[in-house]
């Protein structure tokens, strides 16, 4: 493996008594997009800002190329960041927003203002580059802000929930010209999200962090299909809870055995929950079915179908469009899921006692 562009190594933060960053290890590879996802809270943002020098670790190092940079001001960490609020300078145009990283660090003129109409352009703003913030959108703001923080040449692109304040189809719009910008310019980048979606869509891995430790990082298709743990299950998702019994590795749920794949402290005989997929259950019409169907709701190329299940809590299943409309609402059902393996969290009272209650339909 080659040596990795960014590093933290046991990075800890804490502020009085309580700890933020748990000996955090974290690395970025050259021109590789991670997302950091997780609760609010979490301490996703408290990378980034340790990271970007805005705070200091107490203990732990930062590594560009090799070199402990943990020391070295803001100014000089070569790092361009952009923000949920766009902070551009009001009494700016676009190209002077976007010059400005270049002028405090005595770039001449003239190829301030190349530099500045490149990126510009680059975003998409050629035609708005002598307005000022307040004659432009938020969506157009936010490039700007994007634009100002490549000028400067950055060895890490750091985003703070950048699409957080924009709406639905902005957000969407803007998030897919990022990652084309990031991939053209090759540039090595951290995004730090609550969206699990933009995560999904815009990181080559993900980190999902938990109470100040990253719980599991790999690539998008790793955390959704082989979470580690009940809560990244839950996380990165949806998730339907189907209580089962424990028996010799394998949980008893909805006719079928599934293999238990995280580690748990349950016994045999045990009450526990399933998290499955809307999409690893089958549904068919069956006048026998122990199921009903209460709802379906067209998403284009798939339905989600929503049926009755344990303490008549509804069970979400995500199927062909197609194959939805044998399905009638109000009428019976049967259920198959479709894997052999599961992840199990621990049951609610409710969950448990609705097991014994309805355990014959269940199982």
């Amino acid at each position: 493996m080659t040596q990795p562009r960014i590093q933290l190594k046991n990075v800890t933060k804490s502020y009085g008594s309580k700890t933020v960053l748990n000996n955090l290890n974290l690395h970025l590879g050259d021109a590789e997009m991670v997302a950091l996802l997780g609760p609010s809270g979490c301490g996703k943002s408290t990378t980034l800002k340790v990271l970007a020098g805005l705070e200091h670790s107490d203990s732990g190092e930062i590594l560009v190329d090799g070199k402990n940079i943990s020391k070295v001001p803001t100014r000089k960490r070569k790092m361009g960041i952009v923000f949920q609020a766009y902070s551009l300078f009001p009494h700016m145009t676009a190209k002077d927003n976007v010059g400005y990283g270049l002028r405090i660090r005595g770039t001449d003129t003239a190829a301030r203002r190349k530099r500045a109409e490149e990126l510009l352009e680059l975003v998409g703003l050629s035609e708005h580059m002598d307005k000022f913030p307040v004659q432009m959108s938020g969506g157009q703001q936010q490039r700007v802000a994007l634009a100002r923080a490549l000028a400067i040449s950055p060895e890490l692109l750091l985003l703070d929930e950048p699409l957080s304040a924009l709406d639905a189809k902005v957000r969407s719009q803007l998030r897919d010209e990022i990652r084309r910008i990031q991939l053209s310019e090759g540039i090595s980048t951290l995004l730090v999200t609550h969206d699990q979606e933009e995560a999904l869509v815009m990181a080559d891995r993900i980190g999902v962090m938990n109470a100040g430790i990253i719980e599991q990082i790999g690539t998008p298709s790793e955390l959704y299909h082989q979470p580690k743990s009940a809560f990244i299950s839950e996380f990165v998702g949806v998730v339907n809870r189907l209580p089962g019994i424990l028996h010799d590795g394998h949980i008893h749920v909805l006719g079928s055995s599934l293999f238990v794949t995280n580690e748990h402290q349950f016994a045999s005989g045990d009450t526990a929950v399933a998290l499955v997929r809307p999409e690893e259950i089958e549904v068919n019409a069956d006048p026998a079915g122990k199921h009903v169907v209460l709802n379906k709701q067209l998403r284009g190329i798939f339905t989600s179908v929503t049926l009755t299940g344990p303490e008549r809590s509804p069970i979400r299943v995500d199927m062909s469009s197609r194959n939805a409309e044998a399905l009638q609402i109000g009428e019976p059902a049967s259920l198959r899921i479709q894997r052999d393996d599961t992840v199990i969290g621990s049951p609610t009272k409710k969950e448990s006692e609705s097991l014994m209650e309805y355990q014959e339909e269940i199982l």
